[in-house]
Order: structure tokens, then sequence, then C-alpha cells
């Protein structure tokens, strides 16, 4: 028989299906990289059924004197204004990192191996970006069940797993 759908409403506006929250710390030798993950999904952007939303950290220095021969940038990027500050983004098609394009208020130089700052990122994203459904991702090196997010601004700091579970606990996420 035919099937009724009620579309999801927030306020008066229908809520897209996804929200992708990525959580994209290249506050260290992973920069360059952090960037061109950025650039990708920048290729396609946020859709009329998806929101692409970052909150991207980058490194305070870039080394112009390469440790590795024929490593050109030992990990670190000074594109796109070489910021250093950590910032949010409404990924939409084809924008680049810069200063211009961070939408929302600048954040200090948040510590991203501190699970306060992974928590108050995902609420501030539900809250601003309400969805059906919700993804999260967490960028940047891992070390197994050590952890991930090394924040090399902050004294290499990290979110371990039990931390990661600490910052996600009583929001609606399954682990």
């Amino acid at each position: 028989g035919p099937v009724a759908i009620t579309p999801f409403i927030v306020g008066s506006e229908p809520v897209k299906d996804w929200t992708f929250m990525v959580y994209l710390d290249a506050d260290n030798n992973l920069e360059w990289a952090g960037i061109e993950i950025f650039l990708k999904m920048a290729s396609v952007g946020s859709t009329s059924q998806v929101n692409v939303v970052v909150q991207m950290d980058r490194h305070p220095w870039y080394d112009p004197n390469p440790a590795v021969p024929g490593d050109d940038h030992d990990g670190y990027d000074n594109r796109f204004g070489d910021w250093a500050e950590t910032r949010r983004f409404y990924i939409t098609k084809d924008m680049w990192p810069t200063p211009g394009n961070s939408a929302f208020d600048i954040l200090p130089d948040a510590n991203m191996g501190d699970p306060n700052t992974l928590k108050d990122f995902v609420n501030w994203t539900i809250n601003n970006y309400p969805a059906k459904y919700y993804f999260l991702v967490l960028w940047d090196h891992g070390t197994g069940v050590a952890g991930v997010c090394y924040d090399f601004s902050d004294s290499n700091d990290f979110l371990s797993l039990p931390e990661i579970s600490q910052a996600l606990d009583g929001l609606p996420v399954i682990i």
C-alpha cells in the first residue's frame, strides 16, 4: 500500500536528512593533509539533504626547511591565510578554508584533545544544523586503543577512548 512520509520539522523548516560533523584536527604535522581533506569535502559541499559542518584547528607555524629530503612541507601548510585559530565552517561547494569563509565566531586555539572541545562542537552542530541523522568524523592521527586527535599546540594532548565516550555521553549518538 501507499506509504505516508511526514518530514521532520524544526520550527517551520524541514530538517535535512543528514548532518556530517567533521572534527578536523590539523594542529600537527598532518596540517597539509587536513587542508586537502577539507578541499575534497568542498568539492561536493552541503546539499539540500546533507549538512557538512567542520571544526578545523591548524598548526600555528610552518616549517619552510624540510627535515626529510624531497618533503617540501613536513606536513605543515601555509596556504589559505595560514591561520592558527580553531574555526567552524558550513561547507559549501568549492569553498576554501580561508578566514573569510568561516561563517561563525572564531574560537581561540582550542585543544582538540580535550573532550569538552569535542562535546561543545557536537552540541553546537546539533543545535545549529538539526537533521534526522548525524555522522561524526574524528580526523587526525590515531593510535588504535590509545586514542585520536593529537593536538601539537597543546602538549600533544589527545582524546583517549574513555574521553571520547565522556564527550558523547548523553548525546543522541550510538558508539
